[in-house]
């Protein structure tokens, strides 16, 4: 049993690992989307680089996720009316303090458009 309900949804595509394309080229590929339970999500930054010539948009967001969902880095994770992330690093596990109870943890992500 979970400490909080599970009140969102999130999309999950797993990183499956590089194949090569119709060409020839190798290129990373994902799974099939599974919806994911999880406690809730949000944006915590976006900015623009100001740098000349460069039109790019790095947007960050975290998913509070319960214990059963730990994404791997190069992960994908759809956010509700925002889109595709992917899933940068190791997800932040808080489920080992001293009092045995288990949260979950932290799933960072970014996007990076332009």
């Amino acid at each position: 049993m979970t400490a909080f309900p599970l009140t969102q949804t999130v999309g999950h595509r797993p990183y499956t690992g590089e194949q090569r394309n119709s060409r020839g080229n190798v290129v990373d590929t994902w799974g099939d989307e599974v919806e994911v339970a999880v406690y809730g999500w949000y944006i915590s930054t976006t900015h623009e680089p100001q740098i000349a010539g460069h039109e790019r948009v790095l947007v960050d967001a975290q998913v509070l996720a319960p214990p059963s969902f730990v994404p791997s880095p190069k992960d994908r994770v759809t956010l509700p009316g925002r889109g595709e992330f992917e899933v940068t690093g190791e997800t932040e596990d808080f489920n080992h303090g001293p009092f045995g109870w288990k949260p979950g943890g932290v799933v960072n992500l970014r996007r990076v458009t332009g």
